[in-house]
């Protein structure tokens, strides 16, 4: 969500990445890993035109060379075979980007040509957005107006490490808590750079961060601090309630009361009672106060209940809608693509054919996740899928459990990668079809994740393709003219960049928000500024956006929050989930909960809790961190290909290893080996490993250098929701 900006030589080679100060969110910053992109732009693991596997799958030297115009033909010629046998549903797709307009262009491709099967990689978001929809009806994660607050309980989000908008997170702890005095009280089992640069580092002991929340919730109601006016007038589900047939129902505060008291909470946090106590009477008192809260890695989905009790922690102080709250924000409304459908077109209904929905219902949110496809995929007497593509994901890296994928593709037919790279799940395609990189193609991008306020950018290209690619969008509007008939009519565009400049026509014809070019987001936000446009016509509007202004609009914090839930109010108790054969389950399943997921194996065989975490100097996505920044990294983390991780003097004890140990971490899905850097960093019975690395593709730079967390991470299912969650593994460490 940053903007930059690229200094050419002779306008054919990019040499430099730096922030754009235009840019309402970075203002000028710019993270490591933007100032190293350029190494990936010219990256000899880059693909250079189409390729098709003559091998098996996996083998990188079985790709040769085929055209643009074979490997479309061969992908529209499987298509219309597929659609000739009535199998329209048997194409998936798995998408890793989930910011600009692709993945709705994506799942406007696959509803034109009959298929519901658009899977998402994972992210920390999943479960906050559903929370956020079941107590707020709001369909978008939770942002966050920390630059305002004057006291921020953080549990757990790696501000510094990649949480969030990371250079957003930067200049707010130079600038803004620092002029305002902001205090942030920072709970997390490992001494990160963000504990370091809080004002308070509490201990805490790992995945107990929804307990304490709760047992500060129990401080606050039994001595009377919540916001009463507030709970009383915008909420439901607070007091016990009484529902249409007579029944009554425990609401949350009956709850809090019975199961959290500090001394409970003390027993599973580690923190004393009368310090839960103290902080729970702060967190009234200090307004405007924020409780924010993040996972250990930017790809691991919270806990649907913990991510409820950081939420209901805000709503019981008021902290809905006011400024350094919770912020509900603004969409940006670009046009939908379904008012591209020719005359006469419509919208098809194929919910009952989604691969994963039998899975997704023994679950109250019935969300179709990666890992429900897969496992239904993968159980399947029959071949469920027949052709699957990927966009931007790189699942055979970066999910959890990535033999979970491996083995459903191998009753897949056909796979076809968009990948610029090389990359672990590439290799195991039968077509590759190179993306443009980011500094060759068009695209969009809207708010940021945590942003309280709507914005939207378009990048354009500033380099010719440096390899024979194309760009995906382009390619989907190709293949659906191909196809001909409903779909070819439904795709009226000739390329992306004239898809992107239509969607923009939905916020010219709104007429609200403004095109920055330059203005102080801060300020605008400080004095709740009326931003009125400055722009005329949806033309005028595009001649702004790709000459390099963002158009913003800022919430209006001065109305009553907006609830669009079952009760039109914050829900304590989420009624949303009370429906069919889950109406039976326990009043105590509806509202904020402290459910730790426990991994498997046995605590004696497994004594410890394999953690993952992030720096901001070891990107942890579907690419692989650049040289650059592999040369940043500190000998205590990676020496030669050697990874080490980190435990605690008491837990090195236990173990009986000293420093630099050579050992095999075993979990009970995987092992590796590793090396041993004891710490007092990291909580006692924890084995912490930096995420990141292990890639066994891409090029020398990169291939071979330590292992990957996921392969040794195990995957639990979220009870309310069934997404793929994970927050520690048992693991073991055995000599060599």
């Amino acid at each position: 969500g940053c903007g930059i900006k690229v200094r050419l030589i002779d306008s054919k080679r990019a040499v430099s990445v730096t922030g754009n100060p235009n840019a309402p969110v970075n203002r000028g910053g710019i993270c490591p890993l933007g100032i190293a992109s350029l190494q990936l732009q010219y990256s000899p693991a880059r693909v250079s035109s189409p390729l098709k596997q003559t091998s098996k799958r996996g083998d990188p030297n079985g790709f040769k060379p085929i055209s643009w115009k074979q490997a479309i033909a061969e992908i529209v010629n499987t298509m219309k075979k597929l659609e000739s046998e009535s199998e329209t549903n048997a194409i998936a797709w798995i998408t890793g980007d989930t910011n600009g307009s692709m993945p709705e262009f994506i799942e406007y491709f696959l509803q034109n040509y009959g298929s519901p099967n658009h899977f998402y990689m994972p992210t920390y978001t999943d479960n906050q957005k559903l929370v956020n929809q079941a107590t707020q009806g709001l369909d978008q994660p939770v942002s966050f107006d920390m630059e305002r607050a004057r006291l921020i309980f953080n549990f757990g989000a790696n501000l510094l490490e990649g949480w969030g908008s990371p250079v957003r997170n930067m200049k707010a702890f130079t600038y803004s808590w620092h002029n305002q005095n902001t205090k942030l009280i920072h709970f997390d089992w490992r001494e990160s750079l963000t504990s370091t640069k809080a004002t308070e580092w509490i201990p805490i002991n790992p995945g107990t961060y929804a307990a304490l929340a709760l047992g500060m919730c129990h401080v606050i109601v039994k001595e009377g601090l919540y916001d009463r006016d507030f709970v009383e007038s915008n909420c439901f589900g607070f007091e016990d309630w009484e529902d249409k047939e007579g029944i009554r129902h425990k609401g949350f505060k009956s709850v809090v009361l019975k199961e959290y008291s500090p001394s409970k909470v003390a027993s599973i946090t580690g923190i004393s009672a009368e310090k839960i106590a103290h902080l729970a009477r702060q967190f009234s008192k200090e307004q405007p106060s924020l409780a924010i809260w993040g996972t250990s890695t930017k790809n691991t989905p919270g806990n649907f209940y913990a991510e409820m009790a950081f939420l209901s922690l805000n709503a019981l102080v008021g902290n809905i809608n006011k400024p350094g709250g919770i912020i509900q924000r603004p969409s940006v409304p670009l046009r939908p693509f379904e008012e591209a459908f020719a005359e006469g077109g419509h919208r098809k209904e194929l919910e009952e054919l989604r691969i994963g929905k039998e899975l997704a219902e023994e679950f109250p949110s019935e969300k179709v996740s990666i890992y429900t496809a897969l496992e239904q995929i993968n159980k399947a007497e029959h071949n469920l899928v027949k052709l699957l593509f990927l966009y931007e994901a790189n699942p055979v890296y970066s999910l959890a459990e990535p033999e979970t994928y491996l083995e459903a593709v191998n009753k897949i037919d056909t796979v076809v990668s968009f990948s610029s790279f090389l990359d672990e799940t590439s290799v195991h395609a039968d077509i590759i079809l190179p993306n443009h990189t980011l500094f060759e193609r068009w695209d969009d991008f809207r708010t940021p994740l945590t942003v309280p306020y709507a914005v939207y950018g378009v990048s354009k290209p500033v380099l010719k393709p440096h390899k024979k690619t194309q760009h995906t969008g382009d390619v989907l509007i190709k293949i659906a003219k191909a196809l001909g008939g409903e779909i070819a009519k439904n795709f009226p565009w000739s390329n992306y960049e004239s898809v992107l400049k239509w969607r923009a026509e939905g916020i010219a014809e709104e007429g609200e928000g403004r095109a920055l070019e330059g203005e102080d987001i801060e300020k605008l936000l400080e004095t709740h500024a009326s931003l009125e446009p400055n722009f005329k016509n949806a033309d005028e509007l595009w001649g702004k956006l790709t000459s390099g202004a963002f158009w913003v609009k800022l919430p209006d914090l001065t109305k009553a929050p907006s609830f669009k839930t079952a009760s039109q109010k914050f829900e304590f108790f989420a009624q949303s989930l009370r429906k069919g054969k889950f109406r039976k389950w326990n009043d105590r399943l509806f509202v904020a909960n402290y459910f730790p997921l426990e991994s498997s194996g046995d605590k004696k065989e497994f004594p410890y809790l394999l953690i993952p975490y992030e720096i901001m100097e070891l990107t942890n996505a579907q690419v692989a961190n650049p040289p650059f920044l592999t040369k940043l990294l500190d000998d205590t983390l990676l020496k030669g290909k050697d990874i080490f991780v980190q435990m605690n003097p008491a837990t090195a004890r236990q173990a009986r290893v000293r420093e630099g140990a050579k050992v095999t971490l075993a979990t009970p899905v995987g092992k590796g080996k590793v090396r041993v850097h004891i710490s007092e960093e990291v909580a006692p019975g924890v084995i912490a490993m930096a995420a990141g690395l292990g890639h066994s593709a891409f090029d020398e730079y990169i291939k071979g250098k330590g292992i990957n967390t996921n392969e040794l991470t195990e995957v639990q299912l979220d009870p309310v929701t069934g997404i793929g969650t994970w927050w520690a593994t048992r693991a073991k460490l055995i000599k060599v």
